[in-house]
């Protein structure tokens, strides 16, 4: 809700600078990629950042491209950056729809099963984009659901 608004808003605003309605556009894009990926990963990890980031995107709208991988992919910036743009039109639309049903799904914490199969394909998705970061994380998260199970 508060991305469309900024998103209307920043459009508003940008829509006399050609460049700068390009730029926010392919933002968009990335930002709500990004908001799917960082909500799988903290609502085991970091969910207390959450509304901290979604703020940002409020009031920094210009500069939460930088600030939203800074945060939490620091050393993968670039690269991140770089594949972002070209990745997003190829998998935003299935990772839109399985992020919004598995969501809804993780809420209830009831179903481990279901839970270690997203947590796989969200390993693979994100071995593409945080391979450094990932390697420890994954290794602790692949465990801890072997114990659930």
């Amino acid at each position: 809700m508060h991305a469309a608004a900024a998103a209307a808003t920043a459009a508003a605003i940008n829509s006399s600078n050609n460049k700068q309605q390009q730029q926010h556009h392919n933002h968009q894009q990335q930002h709500h990629h990004d908001y799917c990926l960082q909500h799988q990963q903290q609502r085991q990890q970091q969910q207390q950042h959450h509304d901290y980031q979604q703020q940002q995107h409020q009031q920094q709208q210009e500069q939460q491209q930088h600030q939203h991988h800074h945060q939490q992919q620091q050393h993968h910036d670039y690269q991140q950056q770089q594949q972002q743009k070209h990745h997003d039109y190829h998998h935003q639309q299935q990772h839109q729809h399985h992020d919004y049903h598995h969501q809804h799904q993780q809420q209830h914490h009831d179903n481990q099963q279901q839970q270690h199969h997203d947590n796989q394909q969200q390993h693979h998705h994100d071995n593409h984009h945080q391979q450094q970061q990932q390697q420890e994380q994954q290794q602790e998260q692949e465990q801890e659901q072997q114990q659930h199970l």
